[in-house]
């Protein structure tokens, strides 16, 4: 019926990736110096951000999402997120548009009052910026467990998932 692909709008995660991989390099090579106390802490720090930096890069750099509502067997429609690597495609989410209870968009500055009605969901988050300004948030449940999950959808998807 519908399917949306969000582009990244922000690089948030590029730079700080960036910044770990250089201050790791830097710390192995500081490491290296004669005389240098905690040797083993300074490498433990260095690979630590360079495994941060890895895992930012692999869930924000090299990943995107498609978001789609496809018609189910049962004649109703389904929400799906497709999760995109280079030649894979994955679909990790699956909701009926019956099951949503609600969908709202939320700034950065509204988080607290989305906090209230979020209590006690499990939360997922397939955005696919590290950080959006703004970000939609899917209120449902599926297979009577209650769920949160985060896209960013463009306005006809939106209008979709709210029912409007």
């Amino acid at each position: 019926m519908y399917e949306f692909t969000p582009q990244k709008s922000n690089k948030a995660a590029q730079y700080t990736s960036l910044i770990l991989i250089i201050t790791s390099v830097l710390a192995m090579f500081f490491s290296n110096l004669p005389n240098l106390p905690y040797r083993s802490v300074m490498q433990l720090a260095a690979l630590f951000a360079l495994s941060v930096a890895l895992m930012l890069l692999g869930r924000y750099v090299f990943k995107g999402y498609v978001y789609a509502v496809i018609e189910n067997d049962d004649g109703g429609y389904d929400f799906t997120v497709t999760e995109i690597k280079r030649k894979s495609r994955i679909t990790v989410c699956r909701i009926g548009l019956s099951g949503i209870e609600e969908a709202v968009i939320v700034k950065k500055s509204d988080k607290k009052e989305l906090s209230q009605k979020a209590s006690g969901r499990k939360a997922f988050n397939y955005c696919v910026d590290m950080s959006p300004e703004e970000y939609c948030c899917i209120l449902c449940e599926e297979c009577g467990e209650k769920l949160l999950i985060k896209i960013q959808p463009d306005e006809r998807l939106f209008g979709i998932l709210s029912g409007k």
